[in-house]
């Protein structure tokens, strides 16, 4: 799904990056867009909030006040998941918003990074302090590690990219019990500095090759270059060699192709 938020709401664009459609709402905590692009769910302090593409609410789920939370949908749409900190996992019927499961964590976490699967219907959550996989009507299972952040999941569902908290290296994971197969260091790319970190963001170009971004600081200006690494070996295939306005702007769809912010605003797909 390519989204972006403006000041006017949530402008959603079509594999061509025409304008498909957009939803005016105020500024939300966390948005997320239905992939048929004909709903969407938006967090605020007090709910979760649903509207269809005529601005009209459909439901509202309330939220503890102060407690923040993140949304996404499942692959298929059916399900809206709903992450409420510190410790709560709901799958929300995606038309009518009732609970269809509740995972409780039992762990502290200070914000939420939603993942779906391409199979539909299972989900990622990333807390922040520990990452847990489920399904609306699975087991929760937790992955077997508290200090890496999930990144992204490959198109094949095979493999999951998480970095490390101390940004030091990107390890792509078997799914789904989570045994590292492939780790990638900082020194293992040999063109930035020893004091770069890898951002916790890129993704998977593809099913065998994923794009890793490091960043670092050069005197008082950020740097920041984007590379391609082969997921299955660990190679450094070598630097994408383009610019975009930030670390975080870039956006892989799992096709070959990833898409950036112009200058001057305009999406490009590449």
């Amino acid at each position: 799904m390519i989204s972006r938020l403006t000041d006017r709401g949530v402008e959603v664009f079509d594999a061509y990056l025409d304008l498909a459609g957009a939803f005016e709402i105020p500024e939300p905590d966390a948005y997320a867009v239905a992939p048929s692009r004909d709903r969407l769910v938006y967090t605020t302090g007090e709910a979760a909030i649903c509207v269809g593409a005529d601005g009209r609410e459909l439901w509202r789920f309330p939220i503890p006040a102060g407690d923040p939370a993140d949304c996404a949908f499942s692959g298929d749409g059916v399900h809206a998941w709903l992450y409420i900190a510190p410790d709560q996992w709901l799958a929300l019927d995606a038309g009518t918003g009732e609970v269809r499961a509740r995972h409780i964590l039992g762990t502290d976490g200070h914000g939420g990074q939603q993942i779906a699967f391409p199979d539909g219907e299972h989900m990622m959550l990333d807390t922040g302090s520990r990452t847990f996989h489920a399904g609306p009507s699975t087991e929760l299972r937790t992955c077997p590690w508290d200090d890496r952040s999930a990144i992204a999941i490959a198109p094949d569902a095979r493999l999951l990219m998480t970095v490390a908290h101390d940004q030091e290296d990107v390890s792509f994971h078997q799914v789904p019990d989570g045994e590292a197969k492939v780790t990638i260091r900082v020194a293992d790319f040999a063109e930035v500095p020893a004091s770069a970190g890898i951002e916790w963001t890129g993704g998977f170009l593809d099913e065998d090759t994923a794009i890793v971004v490091l960043s670092w600081e050069e005197g008082e200006e950020a740097r920041w270059r984007h590379f391609r690494v082969d997921v299955h070996t660990g190679e450094v295939i070598g630097d994408l060699g383009i610019m975009t306005i930030d670390e975080y702007d870039l956006q892989p769809l799992g096709d070959g192709t990833y898409v950036i912010t112009d200058t001057d605003g305009t999406l490009r797909r590449m």
